[in-house]
């Protein structure tokens, strides 16, 4: 044991400070109670704590290093460093509890004293135990993280190779806490490069060293100091090979090197199959991984299924090797095998990653139609393997096929020529599997189907796909036993009713996405899956918005924050996806445009790649377009193009889009433009009726809008159409002068506000009606919508304008254009100064502008002219 003292060991070697990895503080900005550093040997900590400390992060803290290796595992060594760090100067029947001689106090009595030094503290001091490793027991970590709990001064930074129960729950959930495991210690290249370059080394050597070392530190630090010392670098790879293979050669049993190379082929290998795959017994398998875990080149850690053993991540490429030379080419394989479908309960999508690996595609579909495509990572990590497989390769496995064809649609990593063959190779094998009257994975395989359709453009069949899909599934109503007899493994139920519903969502059917939805969350319950239960919840919660239901979709909401705080995983990139859509729609409806830009940062890497990047682009225009309407849906037909590289922008939601614009531009004023571009639009469309019968309205065509309110009335709508169509009708109808129908349609319109917290259609009327009808309403005994009326922001109301004339037009623009007087003007424009004031005049009284300024805003914000920035103009 170190004697205690409260200097900061200092690197004998060249390091490299890397502060990215310094503990950070707990959210009030002070150091957390408990610092854990966990990791093999060889990867930093204590150098990394070394810096830290040194940093001037701690320097109000007092703090005192110890060193467990020569403790022989008696615990009171550790407590006795506690109490004569914490009180060097009282006696020692007053730190040990009695009387008797330093020798003879027992670890119990040294606990006590601990215990009395902390509870008198009124420093902050900072006790750093390294070598934790030595003395780590589920009863030391218990009574380690005890002692915290009773002084607000006292921090604890724990460095160890690994933990009985330090890092466990039990401990953890008690404490703030922060921890830096081995995931993060490995050197960046750049580190290592910094590295090099402090001992004189060119940096053409330096990839290669760090791609063999895999970032390790240790040996890549002894092998720039070789060099340094001049070894020849040309050697550099042979240099990193030697070394790994000595450490993984160092004084350890037959058995233990066995278990470790094991440990490196299986990488999370379970205890079971270990034993199984090296014959030995329990006893004889602990002592080993004892050995092991000493020695610092293999880690537990604890899954929900069993304990699993990781090699050393720089010693798994050398041992690898060996155990294939060493091992019959068929028992190497199998072992392999049986690892992954052993690990297949505890990370399914490694297991799916394994299996291909392994070329063994049957068993790797049927897993992977359990997950997909929540488990195969942000960038469709699990099916990596598949990349380069000749497609004639998987005929026999549709599944993969359409997976995969999703995936790399979806990463952008494949032209349309190639997503076309790869779908030409998908319907085939599903031809072929129904012709041989295999029907194991039809469900799930039509599944992937339907979003394959949509993301190719094809809507129609699509919908019908997810509609004839999901009766299917409801005529069955799969139980887990059933869905066992289908070929459905029952995790896939939920899986495979989000597929339907987010198609049937974004092909035009919110009804039936809700619905399936629902029936997701269901199954997910059924099957305890927490990650399945998040993603139908947002999905609900997305139906429920994008439909204009914004009530129940808080509620959705409501429920979600109650499960992450259970949820035991992150929730998938498809689970965030719904969600933020949910939240942008909720946004919208409140007029939240800090929380509109907050949300669309989240997502901004993956915008356009997503299938909701309709929605985004609708609330990026919402964002932007009080300030600049024409530059608001100039981006929007920008973020149409750039889904053009994944998605067939025919589709539903690319002219829901459109007619989206339509009213965006009508509401600013730009009538000219809104037509222009509804005409280019289907009619059928509900969102273009809704548009067209918006611009009638705003055109003072009252006829041509409430015959066409009518039309889309009669339809089965969602609610937010239902009461943009009720609204459009009601103020017609109240202009052209039949009061009491307008106000039977407003009324309807307000009951379905008042239920479902859904204001925005009332944006696309003219808000002077709309706040004579809301008032008549009211006395006439009707729901009150007075407040959500008057609550509009000045710059949504829409207010009616009279036309410009075209001379009107060419003087705006030309004072637009820049700082000019009014006799400059007259001059570009041949007229005298009195036409131009003339002209003005009227534009201001058209406009309702008080001044030059006000109607040069005006008019850009309704596109009458470019979208500069206005002068100042003096008169």
């Amino acid at each position: 044991m170190t004697a205690p003292r409260r200097a900061v060991p200092v690197p004998r070697f060249f390091t490299v400070e890397r502060e990215r990895l310094f503990p950070r503080p707990a959210e009030d900005g002070e150091p957390a109670p408990l610092t854990l550093l966990c990791a093999p040997m060889g990867m930093g900590k204590t150098v990394l704590a070394s810096q830290w400390l040194r940093s001037g992060a701690l320097d109000d803290v007092e703090v005192h290093w110890m060193s467990c290796l020569d403790a022989d595992g008696d615990a009171g060594a550790l407590w006795r460093f506690m109490t004569e760090s914490l009180r060097p100067d009282a006696p020692l029947g007053e730190r040990a509890g009695d009387a008797r001689s330093e020798a003879d106090a027992d670890a119990g009595d040294w606990f006590r004293a601990a215990r009395r030094a902390i509870e008198r503290l009124e420093r902050r001091v900072m006790l750093v135990v390294d070598d934790y490793q030595e003395l780590t027991s589920i009863r030391t970590d218990r009574d380690l993280s005890r002692l915290l709990s009773m002084s607000p001064f006292l921090l604890v930074t724990v460095l160890s190779r690994s933990f009985a129960g330090l890092d466990g729950p039990t401990v953890l959930s008690g404490l703030t806490a922060v921890e830096v495991d081995a995931a993060q210690l490995p050197f960046s290249l750049e580190e290592t490069r910094e590295l090099a370059a402090r001992y004189g080394i060119d940096d053409g050597y330096v990839a290669r060293l760090h791609h063999e070392a895999a970032g390790w530190p240790l040996p890549i630090r002894q092998v720039l100091q070789q060099v340094a010392g001049g070894a020849t670098e040309g050697r550099i790879a042979a240099q990193v090979r030697r070394f790994l293979e000595e450490h993984a050669e160092a004084p350890m049993s037959e058995l233990g090197l066995r278990v470790l190379m094991w440990s490196a082929v299986c990488d999370r290998i379970s205890l079971e199959l270990m034993a199984s795959a090296t014959g030995a017994d329990a006893g004889a398998l602990d002592a080993a991984l004892d050995e092991l875990s000493r020695l610092g080149v293999i880690t537990r850690h604890w899954y929900p299924e069993r304990t699993r053993l990781r090699c050393h991540p720089g010693l798994r490429e050398v041992l690898r090797a060996r155990a294939a030379r060493e091992t019959a080419t068929v028992e190497f394989h199998e072992l392999r095998f049986r690892h992954a479908m052993d690990l297949s309960g505890d990370d399914p999508s490694r297991a799916v990653s394994l299996l291909l690996d392994l070329e063994e595609y049957g068993d790797a579909s049927r897993l992977l139609a359990s997950f997909y495509p929540e488990g195969i990572g942000p960038n469709g990590e699990a099916l990596a393997p598949l990349r380069g497989v000749p497609l004639a390769r998987l005929r026999e496995h549709p599944y993969l096929i359409g997976a995969h064809l999703l995936t790399e649609i979806g990463q952008g990593r494949c032209t349309r020529s190639e997503a076309e063959v790869m779908h030409r190779a998908f319907l085939e094998a599903i031809a072929g599997r129904e012709a041989a009257g295999d029907t194991e994975l039809s469900i799930p395989t039509g599944a992937l189907r339907i979003t394959v359709e949509r993301m190719r453009g094809d809507v129609e069949e699509a919908l019908l796909r997810a509609r004839a899909l999901a009766r299917r599934m409801e005529h069955a109503r799969l139980s887990d036993d059933e869905a066992g007899a289908a070929g459905i493994p029952s995790t896939a139920v939920p899986v495979i009713y989000s597929a339907i519903a987010i198609s049937a969502l974004l092909t035009g059917d919110a009804d039936l996405a809700e619905r399936c939805f629902a029936r997701a969350l269901e199954s997910a319950e059924r099957v305890g899956s927490g990650a399945k239960q998040h993603r139908a919840l947002n999905g609900l919660a997305f139906a429920a918005a994008a439909k204009g239901e914004t009530r129940r979709a808080r509620g959705y909401l409501g429920r979600i924050e109650s499960l992450e705080l259970v949820l035991d995983e992150a929730p998938s990139q498809f689970s965030v996806m719904s969600g933020v859509s949910a939240r942008l729609m909720i946004a919208i409806e409140d007029r939240d445009l800090d929380t509109i830009g907050r949300l669309l940062d989240t997502v901004e890497p993956v915008r356009s790649r997503t299938s909701e990047w309709s929605f985004f682009a609708m609330a990026e225009t919402e964002l932007l377009r009080q300030q600049d309407v024409l530059g608001a849906v100039a981006r929007l037909d920008r973020r149409v193009r750039d889904a053009e590289r994944i998605f067939d922008t025919s589709s539903f939601t690319a002219v829901w889009l459109d007619a989206y614009a339509v009213r965006v531009l009508a509401k600013a004023g730009n009538l000219g433009s809104a037509k222009s571009r509804l005409a280019a639009l289907d009619p059928r469309h509900p969102a273009v009726l809704v548009s067209r019968a918006a611009l009638s309205l705003l055109e003072e065509d009252r006829a041509a809008s409430i015959a066409t309110a009518t039309v889309l009335l009669r339809l089965r709508l969602p609610v937010w159409e239902t009461i943009a169509g009720y609204s459009v009708r009601a103020i017609s109808r109240w202009e052209a002068g039949d009061r009491e129908a307008g106000i039977a349609d407003f009324t309807a319109a307000a009951e379905l506000i008042l239920e479902h917290e859904s204001t925005s259609a009332l944006e696309m009327v003219p808000y002077e009606s709309l706040r004579e009808i809301a008032a008549e309403t009211v006395r006439r005994g009707g729901p009150d919508l007075t407040a959500v009326v008057t609550a509009i922001p000045e710059a949504l109301r829409y207010r009616q304008f009279e036309p410009l004339t075209p001379a009107e037009l060419r003087t705006l623009e030309a004072l637009g254009a820049g700082p000019r007087t009014m006799a400059e003007v007259a001059e570009e424009l041949f007229v005298t100064p009195h036409t131009v004031k003339f002209h003005m005049r009227s534009v201001y009284r058209k406009l309702g502008a008080t001044g030059r300024d006000e109607a040069l805003r005006r008019a850009r914000q309704m596109g009458l002219i470019p979208p500069e920035q206005a002068p100042e103009y003096h008169l």
